[in-house]
């Protein structure tokens, strides 16, 4: 069996040579494009199982090269940068899909999605998501988690046959339910 062609965008050689070489020692394919305009092309030439970006490329930003690559394409495009600000991070993925469907989500609504598919199966306390979405000031706020959890809740779950993703645990917290 073919393992997956991946596509690595980096400019910075070391961090390439890194990646490249853990690809090769795993028998992984992959090709490497060190500028937006190069990914861009190999992108749509070779058609990649996944796509390595580094936000901070020479001739454009990883940003841009997202836009573009999904305006024709829905491959798995996963960020790899230096970069700390979480806004950096969020412009470059915005996008959630549920069943080929883009969501639209708000910043605190993609956030709470971000850590609950992080811990799927597991219970997360009111005060925990609170923190690690808003910081510790907000710990108390249950009444704003509970809304943000609804109307997170009602763009996964519409319809009544529509499989339940988010589970309320009463007093407790919230949890993401593994599906199959």
């Amino acid at each position: 069996m073919n393992k997956p062609l991946i596509l690595v965008v980096e400019d910075d050689s070391s961090v390439k040579n890194l990646i490249t070489t853990t690809l090769k020692a795993h028998d992984y394919r992959y090709l490497v494009a060190g500028n937006g305009e190069t990914a861009i092309l190999e992108a749509s030439s070779h058609n990649p199982d996944i796509v390595l970006l580094d936000l901070g490329l020479p001739d454009m930003d990883g940003v841009e090269v997202i836009h573009k690559i999904r305006s024709w394409s829905t491959m798995p495009i996963i960020v790899i940068s230096a970069r700390s600000e979480d806004t950096d991070k969020i412009d470059a993925a915005g996008c959630a899909y549920l069943d080929d469907q883009e969501l639209h989500l708000t910043p605190i609504e993609y956030k709470l999605l971000c850590l609950l598919s992080r811990n799927v199966g597991k219970v997360l306390t009111h005060t925990f998501i609170t923190q690690n979405i808003w910081g510790s000031n907000w710990e108390n706020d249950v009444a704003s988690l509970r809304v943000f959890m609804a109307t997170l809740r009602k763009k996964l779950e519409q319809g009544p046959d529509s499989p339940q993703y988010i589970q309320t645990h009463i007093g407790v917290g919230y949890r993401m339910i593994k599906t199959e």
